[in-house]
């Protein structure tokens, strides 16, 4: 299974066809029959998505190789959301406190980003703060009072798929 997007190289070594100087392959599975099937391979094939790779080698007589085959999987399945808990809602103003995160099932990390105005669906697994399962996010001292702030929590897995984001907004009051 591929974690994320993945690049393959096909390579010539076949014992069944001398002096091989070309190969051809298809991405969606279909078999090769002869040289003149499948797609001349002259670059690494991206695997960007689930496929069956399919690959001859030939010679300049038109002999062909055996066929060989491989299958990739792309792991497209989101993570759990994190587990979020600890003070919600309300803040005072210039006193400190904190929330309580957890990975849950698959999620490899949380990561987080503080807006000032709402902004749903703006975090990735490649941008906003990595925060430690099991650890705290402080919410800041001295923010002004009446601001809100507004978190969102995302978990990410290791292939870079990313859960449903769970949104908190604080308001802060004397």
């Amino acid at each position: 299974m591929c974690s994320s997007d993945l690049t393959i190289t096909l390579s010539l070594d076949t014992p069944d066809v001398v002096a091989p100087e070309r190969i051809k392959y298809t991405t969606d599975s279909s078999s090769i029959a002869s040289c003149s099937d499948g797609t001349l391979y002259s670059s690494p094939i991206n695997i960007n998505a689930t496929m069956i790779i399919r690959a001859i080698a030939c010679d300049q007589a038109g002999n062909i190789s055996g066929e060989f085959s491989h299958s990739y999987t792309k792991d497209t399945t989101p993570p759990d959301p994190p587990i979020i808990s600890g003070d919600a809602g309300k803040a005072y103003y210039n006193q400190e406190f904190h929330v309580q995160i957890a990975t849950a099932g698959t999620a490899e990390q949380i990561r987080y980003i503080r807006r000032e105005s709402p902004a749903p669906n703006t975090l990735s697994c490649e941008n906003g703060t990595i925060a430690a399962s099991g650890g705290n996010i402080e919410i800041p001292r001295g923010v002004a009072q009446g601001a809100v702030l507004y978190y969102y929590f995302a978990s990410c897995d290791l292939a870079g798929n990313k859960s449903t984001e769970i949104s908190r907004t604080f308001t802060f009051d004397d």
